[in-house]
């Protein structure tokens, strides 16, 4: 993660920022937080409320945000390309924050028509720059044919974004409405998701999927968000009072992404190297890594006895967790895990900033700290 003081260009206007985040920005996650309806007059949470599990706090995925495109190649029939599926178009303007707008006939997918008007009696020449606002759904169903891996685990493919000089980055399935093998005329029940996975518990050892088996999961699916992450150095505080008392980094986004206190985002591009030390959860079959908020892959699990194959004794489940498999080797006391986990940071309250002088749609710049998992007591639902 760079600096702060990197030698990257300050963000003037929005043109400048577009040049930067896709040339230094980062592939994040952002979850959404709230507090939990069952907060008490007191401020504690309900211990036994079944949505944040007695945290307090719900976390979830915004699935709609305002987006400024500048589209610069259009075909001649009037239609102009959206770098996402539009559900809304709010105006078309001749030129970056112009005033003169295009009558807009139509969307579909990722494409915009427009028609001439009486101030713009001309249609805008090929390749000339124009500026379209317009809402996209960062939550997109699909429906497809999974893969199973076997022990519950079933795979399936999520459209990959990429920028310059990165791997692709894929989204996070969020939900499930149906996992089934219709093969078997058998509806699976969803326990878990994470990543490209969609995780399953079978009622009886004979619905699991046989090879052949026709599968058909309907999802929705998060997509990431590109960002410029920077560490900030201590010097900094003094130089600039608009950082955050206490953050360890600061994010800046679009101004149509609004994150607020408390909200999670997690680098996707990176990975650490984490370990720890954990006991078997009594009564279930599945261990949280209390450590680690999002975990990439596990690389060890070992106890006094032996070393523990995944795929073969345990899978990674869900979003932190190791489940257990069947007829395979299981830890009967404490045992070691080291794993490689995706950073996550929390943002930190802060005063508003009023970034839009002459309006101009500058990003929003929000501290960070890193998340403690294991302090916060996070395991609430994510939806």
């Amino acid at each position: 993660m760079p600096s702060a003081r990197s030698g990257i260009d300050v963000f003037l206007t929005q043109e400048s920022y577009d040049r930067q985040i896709t040339k230094h920005g980062q592939w994040v996650r952002w979850l959404r937080s709230q507090p939990c309806f069952c907060i008490l007059n007191t401020g504690q949470p309900d211990p036994g409320c079944d949505k944040c599990v007695g945290r307090g706090r719900l976390f979830s995925h915004q699935e709609r945000a305002a987006v400024k495109s500048e589209n610069s190649a259009h075909d001649l029939s009037e239609v102009l390309p959206t770098n996402t599926p539009v559900t809304s178009v709010q105006a078309v303007r001749r030129g970056v924050n112009g005033t003169d707008e295009y009558a807009v006939t139509g969307f579909t997918d990722t494409k915009v028509t427009i028609a001439a008007t009486a101030a713009l009696p001309e249609l805008p020449r090929p390749h000339q720059t124009l500026e379209v606002d317009y809402t996209y759904s960062m939550v997109q169903e699909l429906t497809q044919a999974p893969t199973y891996r076997g022990n519950g685990v079933f795979d399936v493919v999520l459209p990959p974004v990429r920028t310059r000089n990165q791997e692709p980055v894929t989204g996070e399935v969020v939900s499930v409405s149906n996992l089934e093998n219709t093969t078997k005329g058998v509806t699976y029940a969803v326990s878990a998701t994470a990543r490209s996975e969609i995780h399953a518990e079978f009622v009886d050892p004979g619905d699991e999927p046989a090879a052949g088996d026709a599968l058909t999961a309907t999802f929705k699916y998060a997509n990431p968000v590109l960002a410029l992450l920077l560490g900030v150095q201590e010097r900094l505080r003094s130089e600039d009072p608009s950082l955050a008392i206490g953050g360890e980094a600061v994010i800046t986004v679009p101004y149509n992404l609004a994150i607020g206190s408390g909200d999670l985002i997690t680098q996707l591009a990176g990975f650490q190297r984490g370990t720890a030390v954990q006991e078997p959860t009594h009564g279930s079959d599945v261990d949280e890594i209390a450590s680690a908020f999002e975990v990439h892959s596990v690389l060890r699990v070992v106890d006094a006895v032996r070393d523990y194959e995944e795929g073969t004794d345990f899978v990674l489940w869900g979003r932190n967790g190791i489940k257990w498999v069947q007829g395979g080797s299981r830890p009967g006391g404490y045992y070691s895990i080291m794993y490689n986990y995706h950073p996550t940071f929390s943002a930190l309250p802060g005063r508003p900033m009023v970034r839009a002088g002459e309006n101009l749609r500058l990003p929003r710049r929000v501290g960070l700290t890193v998340f403690d998992k294991v302090s916060a007591r996070f395991d609430a639902e994510v939806r």
